[in-house]
């Protein structure tokens, strides 16, 4: 396998309050990615919530991400059923 250096990397959690809910990272792993002529997206994690109920999202990136600066990244958050 090649090697190459990944773009980006994150730390995350989920917290109901001050308890956090679910946690992940992508330190380290290729993770899920898909792209095309005019995106690329890389999956950072899921969990499952409650419904009706708020949560708070943290997302600390923990490599400098300058080199995708040009290219206008966004951060976006789903609900899994908005996927369809």
């Amino acid at each position: 396998m090649a090697h190459f250096d990944l773009a980006l990397e994150a730390e995350w959690k989920v917290l109901d309050g001050d308890q956090v809910v679910a946690q992940g990272t992508t330190r380290g792993s290729l993770g899920e990615m898909a792209w095309s002529d005019s995106f690329m997206d890389r999956y950072l994690g899921e969990f499952t919530g409650e419904a009706s109920k708020k949560y708070v999202v943290e997302v600390k990136f923990i490599k400098d991400g300058t080199p995708l600066k040009d290219l206008n990244p966004r951060l976006v958050v789903r609900m899994a059923d908005s996927w369809n």
